[in-house]
């Protein structure tokens, strides 16, 4: 048995039954193996975790629902916000 494989049994072993109910439904929403999303849960909670998963899967269903900004539009506003203020600088400058 590795070490990766016996720490993962270690850290299921110490967790109460209701968490290891919780982290596997955390897995399961989340379609990460559990020797992945373990060590995030030890080191970040299971509320931190609960919460960054709930937030990414409402961005999912937000961005099939939504048109997203395309990049291009994006870099070209910036340019354009970049262009505006340098031309003011050496107005001023």
């Amino acid at each position: 048995m590795s070490t990766k494989q016996k720490e993962l049994q270690d850290g299921l072993a110490n967790l109460s039954a209701e968490d290891r109910a919780r982290l596997l439904t955390l897995a399961a929403l989340a379609g990460t193996p559990l020797d992945e999303l373990l060590p995030l849960v030890l080191r970040d909670g299971f509320a931190e975790c609960e919460e960054s998963l709930l937030v990414s899967l409402e961005a999912e269903v937000y961005f099939k629902t939504h048109r997203g900004v395309d990049d291009a539009e994006v870099m070209a506003s910036a340019e354009c916000l970049i262009d505006t203020h340098a031309k003011r600088q050496r107005r001023t400058g």
